[in-house]
Protein backbone atom coordinates (compact mmCIF):
# COMPACT_ATOMS: atom_id res chain seq x y z
CA UNK A 1 0.00 0.00 0.00
CA UNK A 2 1.13 3.57 -0.91
CA UNK A 3 -0.13 6.27 1.48
CA UNK A 4 0.27 9.51 1.78
CA UNK A 5 -1.65 13.00 0.83
CA UNK A 6 -3.17 13.66 -2.26
CA UNK A 7 -0.45 14.90 -4.58
CA UNK A 8 2.39 14.10 -2.65
CA UNK A 9 3.58 12.06 -5.06
CA UNK A 10 1.91 8.48 -4.52
CA UNK A 11 1.50 7.54 -8.10
CA UNK A 12 4.98 8.03 -9.11
CA UNK A 13 5.86 5.99 -5.42
CA UNK A 14 3.37 3.02 -6.59
CA UNK A 15 5.08 2.90 -9.93
CA UNK A 16 8.49 2.78 -8.41
CA UNK A 17 7.47 -0.10 -6.13
CA UNK A 18 5.23 -2.01 -8.25
CA UNK A 19 2.03 -1.36 -5.90
CA UNK A 20 -0.97 0.08 -7.34
CA UNK A 21 -2.90 0.51 -3.78
CA UNK A 22 -2.83 3.91 -3.44
CA UNK A 23 -4.47 5.60 -0.45
CA UNK A 24 -4.69 8.98 1.00
CA UNK A 25 -5.63 8.10 4.59
CA UNK A 26 -4.04 10.25 7.50
CA UNK A 27 -4.95 7.71 10.04
CA UNK A 28 -2.24 5.14 7.92
CA UNK A 29 1.18 4.93 7.84
CA UNK A 30 2.47 7.71 5.25
CA UNK A 31 4.93 6.51 3.23
CA UNK A 32 5.78 9.34 1.29
CA UNK A 33 6.45 13.14 1.60
CA UNK A 34 6.95 15.96 -0.73
CA UNK A 35 7.70 20.11 -0.23
CA UNK A 36 4.39 21.44 0.82
CA UNK A 37 4.68 24.40 -1.35
CA UNK A 38 4.87 21.65 -4.06
CA UNK A 39 1.70 19.80 -2.69
CA UNK A 40 0.04 23.30 -2.58
CA UNK A 41 1.03 24.41 -6.04
CA UNK A 42 0.39 20.77 -7.37
CA UNK A 43 -3.37 20.51 -6.03
CA UNK A 44 -4.03 23.93 -8.04
CA UNK A 45 -3.07 22.98 -10.95
CA UNK A 46 -4.54 19.66 -10.86
CA UNK A 47 -7.86 20.45 -9.43
CA UNK A 48 -8.21 24.54 -11.12
CA UNK A 49 -9.48 25.77 -7.42
CA UNK A 50 -7.99 29.35 -6.67
CA UNK A 51 -4.61 29.54 -4.49
CA UNK A 52 -5.90 31.59 -1.90
CA UNK A 53 -8.44 29.12 -1.46
CA UNK A 54 -6.53 25.64 -2.33
CA UNK A 55 -4.04 27.03 0.21
CA UNK A 56 -6.12 26.81 3.49
CA UNK A 57 -7.30 23.85 2.41
CA UNK A 58 -3.99 22.24 1.92
CA UNK A 59 -2.51 23.45 5.04
CA UNK A 60 -5.76 21.94 6.75
CA UNK A 61 -5.20 18.28 4.89
CA UNK A 62 -1.33 18.35 5.47
CA UNK A 63 -1.61 18.98 8.85
CA UNK A 64 -3.13 15.92 9.67
CA UNK A 65 -0.62 13.95 8.81
CA UNK A 66 2.88 11.94 10.54
CA UNK A 67 5.76 12.45 8.55
CA UNK A 68 7.61 9.28 7.62
CA UNK A 69 8.91 8.02 4.44
CA UNK A 70 10.81 8.63 1.42
CA UNK A 71 10.90 12.06 0.04
CA UNK A 72 9.03 12.70 -3.47
CA UNK A 73 12.64 15.12 -4.71
CA UNK A 74 14.94 11.88 -4.03
CA UNK A 75 12.53 9.38 -6.45
CA UNK A 76 14.13 8.91 -10.01
CA UNK A 77 11.05 9.87 -12.63
CA UNK A 78 9.49 6.77 -13.71
CA UNK A 79 7.05 6.19 -16.73
CA UNK A 80 4.26 8.68 -16.97
CA UNK A 81 1.24 7.93 -14.40
CA UNK A 82 -2.32 9.33 -14.44
CA UNK A 83 -1.60 12.55 -12.69
CA UNK A 84 1.14 13.44 -14.73
CA UNK A 85 1.11 16.93 -16.47
CA UNK A 86 4.61 16.51 -18.18
CA UNK A 87 6.41 18.70 -15.67
CA UNK A 88 6.52 18.58 -11.54
CA UNK A 89 5.09 21.71 -9.62
CA UNK A 90 7.67 24.29 -8.63
CA UNK A 91 6.53 26.46 -5.86
CA UNK A 92 9.57 29.08 -6.96
CA UNK A 93 7.09 30.02 -10.05
CA UNK A 94 3.71 31.02 -8.29
CA UNK A 95 4.92 32.30 -5.01
CA UNK A 96 4.09 35.90 -4.90
CA UNK A 97 4.53 38.13 -1.46
CA UNK A 98 1.02 37.89 -1.20
CA UNK A 99 0.56 33.92 -1.04
CA UNK A 100 3.90 34.35 1.25
CA UNK A 101 1.53 36.37 4.15
CA UNK A 102 -1.18 33.88 3.38
CA UNK A 103 1.48 30.43 4.28
CA UNK A 104 2.43 32.65 7.16
CA UNK A 105 3.74 31.14 10.30
CA UNK A 106 1.38 28.16 10.10
CA UNK A 107 2.55 27.42 6.42
CA UNK A 108 6.58 27.39 7.88
CA UNK A 109 5.73 25.54 11.17
CA UNK A 110 4.84 22.75 8.68
CA UNK A 111 7.41 23.15 6.31
CA UNK A 112 9.93 23.08 9.50
CA UNK A 113 8.63 19.53 10.80
CA UNK A 114 8.78 18.14 7.37
CA UNK A 115 12.20 19.01 6.62
CA UNK A 116 11.54 21.95 4.04
CA UNK A 117 12.62 24.83 5.30
CA UNK A 118 13.04 27.66 3.02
Amino acid sequence: MINGPAKSGTHLLAVHRLDPDIRHDPSLPCNIIRNPRNILISRVRAWGRPIEKELLLTLDDLEQWEVDGVRFEDLPDGPPTETWTGRHSNWTEWWTPEIDALWGERGRKLEKEWGYEQ
